[in-house]
């Protein structure tokens, strides 16, 4: 391997003192919360960061080829680390440049973003971690840097890839990193280590190595929960950035205010202003670049010998810095703040109107809403724009306050509508079908909004009537439509439901059943042909089996399904009694008074009955049962049997 010399000393002037984050959106803040205007999300910062400055950036590879850098820096990119490299996974392990390398490096600086560079690392073992590097900085020739060179440390994203979990040690994989770190910074440069949560506390020794290098922490949460020194953050992988196609990785980078000093030619101790304007207004698409004219001792310095200069946050409202960043024989760094006022021409915003909501008798506020400004970009809640409403109870028209935040000032307001509540009709007996005997019930109807006045009609009164109040009263055998509607009000559509009801008329003798074959009565004295007649015999043979049926029970009367409004009755005949041809079933809430017949078999073989009206959840009820038979032209009935069943409630 080759020993550079180190000619690319300003990767360590900032990095040295690059132990930092950024808020995001409305120029720069302290850290504590803020929200990503990459995703949309509200993220939390360690306490530790309090007195540093936030600052955004990305990490791309060859998957984000045809990057717009220029869009991405007006979008509030203000670093981005860039992949130069990587080994394969294979056994073999080779090494490889990354594709878009040159072409994201070159675009990325022109634009005015900070970079940095990382390899993706299969190293097993010191030899392996060197060669990485060497091969990094082959790659890297002489390109300067902002930021460090990182050795990517993961495990392969297969199974049967080179590097996984239980490989090699903990001590040896802390050695690699080592290794590759040394071997950078010994040719001049900055190096650090990336590495997600789990790898950082399990894998390598994080707590050391960040004693020693800079740590970028991939945590994909709403906070970063690692213990020990990081100055990086890589918070999503799914960001969302104007100038890069799908999905990006996103991070942040919290940065001191005032720079370490190194070398008694720090630029920490530097006089620098600004040659330009400094104050602007914010302009969308737009990043100011003021100059700046730099003295160290009384010694004027140039830019591009003796510093570059680099602008963060420029491109949003609040707080920017023109960042002076020793090279050659100058170290460190010096900011340079300038201000972006919130512009508050907002000709450009459109505020989508939001969908009608409906009457609740409340204030009815949207639960999102949609605003973009001239370009089409969606601005976000909470970092562009919060909101409000007025005149948002009643039906009627609405306004939505629309309160622009960070790079905008001001507010809008669009109407939108509160249109009346959808009515409905609740009925907790809706029968449909009754029997005459049953006698008058009452529907038991309500409107959802109980303030709206319900009426009550029959389509045919001859067979059913409904009063006022909603009491269906029974008259004749057929069919009818109840229909119960709910007046409109103010706050409420109509509604309306109705019942298709039948009417039976059980008070009709039920149909006389096919009577089954008797055998001849046998005269007392066979020889005897004078006997009395057949009237006679059928006489007296019918008067046995009245009396047979009336001694007949009822037996094994059950409710073996009980829910809140549905109970299943079972039965059966006793085996020593007579025929019956068909069954009755009675029902009360009393137990020996106001029995209703609401049931009659047509033949023997029913032996069921499934009771779903007019019941309510947790109540008691009396059935009774009996049978029935026909005889010489009569009904004839056997004994009652009662059961007393309780709902459910």
């Amino acid at each position: 391997m080759i020993k550079r010399g180190k000619k690319k000393i300003i990767s360590v002037i900032l990095t040295a003192a690059l132990v930092f984050t950024t808020v995001f959106g409305a120029g720069f803040a302290y850290a504590g919360s803020s929200v990503s205007g990459f995703t949309g999300t509200t993220y939390t910062h360690n306490s530790r960061f309090n007195d540093r400055i936030l600052i955004h950036g990305v990490d791309v590879s060859t998957y984000q080829n045809g990057i717009d850098w220029n869009d991405a820096k007006a979008a509030g990119v203000d670093f981005a680390i860039i992949r130069i490299g990587f080994r394969g996974y294979g056994e073999a392990g080779r090494m490889q440049p990354d594709d878009w390398f040159v072409r994201n490096i070159e675009a990325a600086k022109a634009a005015g973003v900070m970079v940095g560079v990382y390899f993706f690392s299969q190293a097993l073992n010191t030899f392996e971690a060197r060669a990485e590097a060497d091969y990094t900085l082959e790659l890297l020739g002489d390109y300067e840097l902002d930021l460090p060179i990182f050795m990517d440390y993961e495990f392969s994203p297969v199974s049967s890839g080179r590097f996984t979990s239980g490989t090699i040690t903990k001590i040896q994989a802390t050695a690699n990193v080592r290794a590759f770190c040394e071997y950078i910074e010994a040719n001049g440069h900055r190096a650090g280590l990336y590495a997600n949560l789990n790898f950082l506390n399990k894998t390598v020794d994080g707590e050391a190595l960040g004693r020693e290098y800079p740590i970028w922490v991939a945590q994909y949460y709403k906070t970063c929960n690692y213990d020990y020194d990081y100055d990086y953050w890589q918070y999503s992988s799914g960001g969302s950035v104007n100038g890069i196609g799908g999905r990006a990785d996103v991070n942040f980078l919290y940065l001191p205010k005032e720079s370490k000093r190194v070398s008694d030619k720090s630029l920490a101790d530097c006089e620098a202003f600004l040659t330009g304007a400094s104050n602007y207004q914010y302009s969308a698409g737009m990043a100011f670049t003021p100059g700046v004219s730099v003295t160290h001792n009384g010694v004027s310095l140039t830019e591009g010998v003796d510093y570059n200069v680099r602008h963060v946050g420029n491109g949003s409202a609040g707080t920017a810095y023109a960042m002076i960043i020793g090279r050659g024989m100058y170290t460190d760094y010096k900011l340079v703040p300038f201000h972006i006022e919130p512009s508050r021409d907002l000709s450009g915003i459109t505020i989508k109107k939001p969908k009608d909501r409906k009457y609740t008798g409340s204030v009815t506020k949207p639960s999102y809403i949609t605003v973009t400004d001239a370009s089409g970009r969606k601005l976000i809640e909470n970092l562009d724009y919060t909101y409000t409403v007025a005149n948002a109870v009643e039906v009627g028209q609405a306004d939505l306050i629309v309160s622009f935040m960070g790079n905008l000032q001001g507010t809008k307001t669009v109407k939108y509508n509160i249109v009346k509540a959808t009515q409905s009709i609740t009925v907790t007996d809706a029968r449909t079908s009754t029997n005459l005997s049953a006698g008058a019930y009452k529907l038991g109807a309500s409107a959802k909004y109980a303030d709206a006045k319900l009426t009550y009609s029959s389509g045919n009164p001859s067979v059913a009537s409904v009063s006022s109040s909603g009491t269906v009263t029974p008259k004749a055998a057929g069919t009818t439509t109840l229909t119960i509607s709910a007046a409109a009000t103010s706050e409420y559509g109509t509604a309306t439901k109705t019942i298709a009801l039948t009417v039976v008329d059980d008070k009709k003798d039920e149909p006389t059943p096919m009577p089954e074959p008797e055998q001849p009565s046998k005269p007392d004295n066979p020889g005897d042909n004078t006997g009395g007649s057949d009237d006679d015999a059928n006489a007296a043979k019918n008067a046995r089996i009245k009396a047979g049926v009336e001694r007949t029970k009822v037996v094994l009367l059950k409710a073996p399904e009980v829910s809140r409004k549905r109970i299943k009755l079972t039965w059966k005949k006793s085996n020593s009694g007579y025929r019956v041809d068909s069954y009755q079933i009675w029902r009360s809430t009393k137990k020996s008074s106001g029995y209703t017949k609401i049931f009659t078999s047509t033949s023997a073989s029913h032996k069921y009955y499934v009771n779903t009206k007019g019941l309510e959840p947790g109540k008691t009820y009396w059935y009774k049962v009996r049978g029935m038979r026909r005889v010489d032209g009569k009904l004839v009935y056997t004994p009652f049997t009662k059961i007393c069943v309780t709902t459910k409630k």
